[in-house]
């Protein structure tokens, strides 16, 4: 089973990880309201299909006003959105998510999958977020960073530290990222998961 965008982070939200505030539409007469409950000057919205690759095939926008928002959910509801990852029938779109905008220092990488091979849950990172994983690991395979779980331990906070130094990660930033390293594993062992990626984990102008 896939999950849009929206119902990943209503989990994530669940367990306590933060995300951006977002609303849900499903027609171009909803843009107005959400945009009033959201506040702001700008937003990002999103097309919200099952697959990858929408920034690049603009179905991710950042808008400016409400006019612009309007004209975005115009465009796609109802259609269908093409990415390399559906690629040549593409998928419809039947909902926007529309989220706050956040003032970002950097964009990192991370997520959590089964490695067959090994028989075991790994947690995938890097400081390219934002970008595709696979061509990081390609080009720039020395930015991939990686730790594998012992299922009789679960992720250990030494693991977390690992990645949270690799990351470039500073001061609080580290225990605040370890401790949401291991709600992450709670979740993937919980929800039963095959992948959870974020992608980009951001840190914010203030270091959250």
């Amino acid at each position: 089973m896939n999950l849009h965008e929206y119902q990943a982070k209503s989990v994530l939200r669940d367990y306590g990880i933060a995300t951006p505030r977002g609303i849900v539409v499903d027609g171009v007469a909803g843009c107005a309201s959400a945009v009033a409950e959201l506040g702001g000057e700008t937003w990002v919205a999103k097309a919200q299909i099952h697959a990858g690759g929408r920034g690049k095939s603009g179905g991710v926008k950042l808008v400016r006003t409400l006019d612009e928002l309007t004209g975005f959910a115009g465009q796609w509801l109802g259609s269908r959105l093409t990415t390399y990852q559906n690629a040549p029938d593409g998928q419809p779109v039947h909902a926007l998510l529309i989220e706050e905008t956040l003032p970002i220092a950097r964009e990192l990488y991370l997520s959590i999958t089964v490695d067959r091979a090994a028989e075991r849950i790994g947690f995938v990172a890097s400081v390219a977020g934002g970008m595709e994983i696979e061509e990081v690991a390609r080009t720039e395979p020395e930015k991939i960073l990686k730790e594998w779980v012992n299922p009789a331990t679960g992720l250990m906070d030494y693991q977390g530290r690992n990645l949270a130094f690799g990351l470039g990660l500073t001061g609080t930033q580290i225990s605040d990222f370890v401790k949401m390293a291991k709600t992450l594993y709670r979740i993937f062992l919980d929800k039963d998961l095959a992948l959870l990626e974020i992608n980009p984990l951001v840190v914010t102008n203030d270091g959250r």
